[in-house]
Order: C-alpha cells, then sequence, then structure tokens
C-alpha cells in the first residue's frame, strides 16, 4: 500500500507478512471445512428473535460491570493502614 510510495522494497517486507497471514487463515479455513460436521446453514431468523437472545446477555454484563464497579468504589472508601 502505502509503503510502495516511499520505495517498492520497503513495501515487500509488510506484503510478506500479510501473505503469510492470509495463506494461515486460508489454511485454518480449509482445515476446519474437512473436519465431519464442520458446517451447516443456519436458517433465518428475525430481529425479534435475536434481540430476545441478546438482551440477556447485555443485562448480565451491565449487572457484573456495575457489581464491580461498586466494589471498587467500597474499596476505595476504606482508609488505608501500614503494617510496617
Amino acid at each position: 500500500g502505502l509503503a510502495g510510495l516511499i520505495h517498492p522494497l520497503v513495501a515487500a517486507l509488510p506484503a510478506l507478512l500479510a501473505d503469510g497471514a492470509l495463506r494461515w487463515m486460508i489454511l485454518v479455513a480449509e482445515t476446519t471445512n474437512a473436519l465431519p460436521l464442520s458446517s451447516f446453514v443456519v436458517p433465518p431468523f428475525s430481529a425479534t428473535f435475536a434481540a430476545m437472545l441478546y438482551l440477556p446477555l447485555v443485562a448480565a454484563a451491565t449487572y457484573i460491570y456495575r457489581r464491580e464497579e461498586l466494589t471498587l468504589k467500597r474499596f476505595q472508601n476504606v482508609p488505608h493502614t501500614r503494617t510496617s
């Protein structure tokens, strides 16, 4: 990309790294595709159904976040004493 504007040889290293990463991704995809029952068709579903699945996850994540936030605030209000 932009490294080639400086000099064509400068673009060689990023191009080799990108090529290696893409070859690895293709190898992983082909290997997992060769496994039995590795691919299946997900039938279409409505946005309402998706929302019904995600809302409990969002509620649980919000609950955990707020609980940890309150715990941190509680420990920040505790006076620190030296033990040494």
